[in-house]
C-alpha cells in the first residue's frame, strides 16, 4: 500500500521504478521482479488492466504513472477499540481496513464521460509523509503486524527454525554453484557459522527441546546415504544417525521427549507418511496409515506435543493441511487448496497456514481469519512461530522460470526460448516445430501465450488459477490443457485456425491431462475416491459433443502417449514404477523403474523415460536395459513442471533466477 501512497502524492507524474527501489528496499539485494509483484497484487487488487490501464499506467522500461482522479478529503477525528477489534471473514478482501495507516481507497466505477473513468482516493490527514525503515508496515488482515529483514547475504536461505527459548536460528544457505551450508546464528550477532559438512547436503533443520542438539536430514554427495543426523551444538560433533530409505520431506522434535517425525514412503508404494522416531529407544513407528494415493508431508509437533500437523496431497494441485494424534486419528482442518506452502503451530489448539491468500491462522474445527495478506509477499514458506517473543520466522522465496530447449546430439547446453522478468512455465513445442506455447504470469496472472517465429501474444479468454498439461495435436494445429478455477477442473481446447478457446468443465476432482487420441478425441485421468483408495479412471473426451467416457479399468495417475497413441505408458497411484500397454494385453512393467522418483516431471520417447531428477538434472531411463543415465547435470530445471521430449531434444523449465531471505513478522497483541 505505501507504493500506492506515493503514486498518489506523485498523481499525474512518472514514477521511476530506480525511484521506488530506492524508498521502498533501501539497501536491500533484490530483483525487478519484487516491484513487478507488487505492481500486480496493486492492478488485482483495483481491478485494473495493464494493456488497457484505467488507474496506473506502466511506462515501458522507466516506472509507472498514476492517471485516475485524487481527492483528499477530512479524517476521523477518533478511532474506536470496535473498530480496531473487527473480526474480518475469511479470506474477505474488501472488508480489510487498514487503521494504522489511515488509508482507504474510494472506487466509482460507474460510467465513464469523456472516456475516463474518476478514481476517487480518500487520503485521510496524518498521511503526508511515507516512512520507510527497516522495520515497516505493510497490507494485512492486521495493521500492526510489520515485518524485519534477517539476512542480506546473495545466497539463498531456506527452511529455517528457532531454538525455543528465540535466540538463535538454524537455516540451509544455498549458492548458485551448488553449494550448500548449514548454517547457526545467534540473533545478537550479524553473521552466521557454517556447522555442516562440505560433502553433505543439509534439509529441516530443526533444535532440540533443550536447544543444545539439532537434528538436520542429511545427504552425502558422494554415496547419496540419507540419514537423519544428530548434532551436539556445545562441540559441534555428531551423536547419533538413523540412515533412511529416501528423503524426508520435514523434520521436527517434540517439545518435551527425545522424539523426532519424520516421513518416509510407504512399503508398498512411493507415497510418504509420517513416522516418529525414539533414538534412546532405536524405535520408528508409523503415525498415518497407508492410504493408496495419499502423500503426506511437513509433519509438525504441535506445542503440548499430542498432536503432529502436516500436507497431505491427493495431486499437485490438491494439498490440505491435516492433523493427528500419536495414535495415527486423522482430522483434516483446512480445505484442499492448489498451494500450501508452509504450516506452523500458532498455540495447541491453532495452527498458521501459508497459502496464495497468505498467512492465516485456523482453529482445529477449520475456522480461519487471514493475518497477513500476500500484498507483499507472493509466497511465505518455512513457517517458525516461538511463542516466547511472538515472531514469525520465514523465509520469502522468488524463482523466475523460463522456458528451454536442449540440443542433446550436439550440446550440453540449453537455449531460452522465452526471456521476461516474470515466470514462463509449462512450455510446449508443437510437432512441427513452428511454434510453441505456455503459461506465463505477465499479465499478472496465469495465462496462456502462444510464439511462432518472432510473434509472441497471449491467449485471450486463458487466465485461470492454474493452467498445466500443455498438449499439442498431432497435426500442430491445436493444443489442450488442464485448467483451475474456484476448485473446479477442466480441459481447455485452443484452435490456432480459428484462435478460439472452448472449455469443457468437468467437477471440483483433479484431472491429468495425457494427450490426444485423435485430432478430435483427449484421454485424460480423474480422481476416484474409494475406501483407503485414491485412485484415477482414464477417461476420453470428445471435443465435438462434450462426451466423456471410461476407457479402461486401469488406475492411472499420469500417463503419456508413444507410437501416435499405440502404446500407453502409465503410473498408478502408488507412484512405484511405470508400466507399458499396447491397449490389448496386459500391462509390462518396465524394468526398474521403481527406482525413479515420478511426479510430472517426465516424458518419453520409442526407447526410454527422460525426465528431470529432484536434483535438476536431465535423466534418460532405457526401456530395454532399465539402466538409468544422467544426460545434464547441475542444469537447474525444475522437476514439478511436466518437460516435454522431442526427436532431437527436450523442452523443460529452468529455474533462471532464485532469491530467498529470512525474515520476521511482528504478530500484533490482538493477534496472540
Amino acid at each position: 500500500m505505501m507504493i500506492l501512497q506515493y503514486l498518489v502524492s506523485q498523481q499525474g507524474k512518472v514514477v521511476t521504478r530506480d525511484k521506488l527501489f530506492e524508498l521502498f528496499w533501501p539497501n536491500q539485494v533484490v530483483t525487478d521482479d519484487a516491484l513487478n509483484r507488487v505492481m500486480s497484487n496493486l492492478r488485482r487488487l483495483l481491478n485494473d488492466n495493464s494493456s488497457q490501464p484505467q488507474f496506473i499506467v506502466t511506462i515501458r522500461k522507466v516506472g509507472y504513472k498514476l492517471v485516475a482522479q485524487v481527492t483528499v478529503i477530512a479524517t476521523p477525528t477518533t478511532t474506536t477499540d470496535e473498530a480496531l477489534n473487527t473480526s474480518y471473514p475469511r479470506f474477505s478482501k474488501a472488508t480489510r481496513q487498514d487503521n494504522k495507516r489511515k488509508f482507504s481507497l474510494s472506487f466509482n466505477m460507474s460510467k465513464r464521460q469523456d472516456g475516463f473513468i474518476i478514481f476517487l482516493v480518500t487520503v485521510l490527514i496524518g498521511l503526508a509523509i511515507v516512512i520507510v525503515s527497516p522495520q515497516f508496515l505493510l497490507q494485512g488482515q492486521t495493521p500492526n503486524n510489520y515485518f524485519t529483514r534477517i539476512t542480506y547475504d546473495k545466497a539463498d536461505n531456506l527452511m529455517p527454525d528457532m531454538s525455543n527459548d528465540g535466540t538463535r536460528i538454524l537455516y540451509v544457505s544455498q549458492l548458485d554453484q551448488g553449494e550448500e551450508k548449514l548454517m547457526l546464528r545467534s540473533l545478537d550477532n550479524t553473521y552466521a557459522t557454517n556447522i555442516g559438512a562440505s560433502d553433505t547436503r543439509y534439509f529441516y533443520p530443526s533444535f532440540s527441546k533443550n536447544n543444545n542438539q539439532i537434528a538436520v536430514i542429511s545427504k552425502h554427495k558422494q554415496t547419496d546415504q540419507i540419514t537423519i543426523a544428530l548434532i551436539n551444538l556445545d562441540k559441534i560433533t555428531p551423536n547419533k544417525a538413523l540412515k533412511l530409505d529416501s528423503m524426508s520431506f520435514g523434520l521436527d522434535w517434540h517439545p518435551d521427549k527425545n522424539t523426532l517425525v519424520y516421513t518416509q514412503r510407504h512399503i508398498e508404494q512411493n507415497n510418504h507418511g509420517i513416522y516418529i522416531w525414539q533414538p534412546e529407544l532405536d524405535r520408528q513407528t508409523l503415525v498415518t496409515t497407508s492410504i493408496t494415493g495419499v502423500d503426506d508431508r511437513f509433519p509438525v509437533f504441535s506445542p503440548d506435543g499430542q498432536h503432529i500437523a502436516f500436507i497431505r496431497c491427493l495431486a499437485p494441485t490438491e494439498k490440505a493441511v491435516f492433523i493427528t494424534d500419536l495414535k495415527g486419528n486423522t482430522q483434516q482442518v483446512s480445505s484442499f487448496e492448489s498451494e500450501i506452502y508452509s504450516l506452523d503451530w500458532f498455540d495447541s489448539d491453532h495452527l498458521l497456514i501459508s497459502t496464495r491468500d497468505g498467512i492465516s491462522k485456523y482453529d482445529k474445527k477449520g475456522k480461519g481469519i487471514l493475518l497477513e495478506s500476500s500484498l507483499r509477499f507472493s509466497a511465505y514458506y518455512g513457517l517458525r512461530y516461538n511463542q516466547e517473543t511472538g515472531l514469525l520466522l520465514f523465509n520469502q522465496k522468488f524463482i523466475r522460470y523460463e522456458g528451454h530447449q536442449v540440443d542433446l546430439t550436439t550440446s550440453k547446453r540449453s537455449r531460452s526460448l522465452t526471456v521476461s522478468q516474470s515466470s514462463d512455465t509449462e512450455m510446449s513445442i508443437s510437432p512441427n516445430g513452428h511454434s510453441f506455447v505456455f503459461v506465463s504470469n505477465r499479465t499478472g496472472k496465469k495465462q496462456l501465450w502462444h510464439r511462432s517465429g518472432n510473434d509472441i501474444n497471449p491467449i485471450a479468454q486463458t487466465e485461470y488459477q492454474d493452467i498445466y498439461d500443455l498438449n499439442w495435436s498431432p497435426d500442430s494445429t491445436q493444443v489442450a490443457a488442464v485448467i483451475k478455477n474456484n476448485h473446479t477442473y477442466g480441459l481447455m481446447h485452443y484452435s490456432l485456425a480459428s484462435q478460439t478457446v472452448t472449455v469443457h468443465w468437468q467437477s471440483s476432482r483433479p484431472i491429468h491431462f495425457i494427450g490426444w487420441n485423435t485430432d478430435q478425441t483427449l484421454l485424460f485421468s480423474q480422481l476416484t475416491e474409494q475406501p483407503f483408495k485414491r485412485l484415477w479412471q482414464l477417461k476420453q473426451l470428445t471435443l465435438t459433443d462434450s462426451r466423456v467416457a471410461d476407457i479402461s479399468n486401469f488406475d492411472m495417475y499420469q500417463a503419456r502417449l508413444v507410437d501416435e497413441s499405440q502404446h500407453i505408458v502409465f503410473m498408478n497411484s502408488s507412484k512405484s514404477g511405470l508400466w507399458l500397454w499396447n491397449w490389448q494385453e496386459k500391462p509390462e512393467k518396465v524394468l526398474h523403474s521403481s527406482q525413479l522418483s515420478l511426479e510430472r516431471n517426465w516424458d518419453i520417447s520409442a526407447d526410454a523415460v527422460w525426465g528431470v531428477d529432484l536434483e535438476g538434472d536431465i535423466f534418460r531411463h532405457d526401456f530395454k536395459s532399465g539402466e538409468t543415465e544422467i544426460k545434464q547435470q547441475g542444469t537447474k530445471f525444475a522437476h514439478q513442471f511436466r518437460p516435454q521430449k522431442r526427436i532431437y531434444g527436450l523442452s523443460a523449465t529452468k529455474n533462471v533466477h532464485s532469491s530467498s531471505d529470512l525474515w520476521f513478522l511482528h504478530l500484533a497483541e490482538n493477534n496472540h
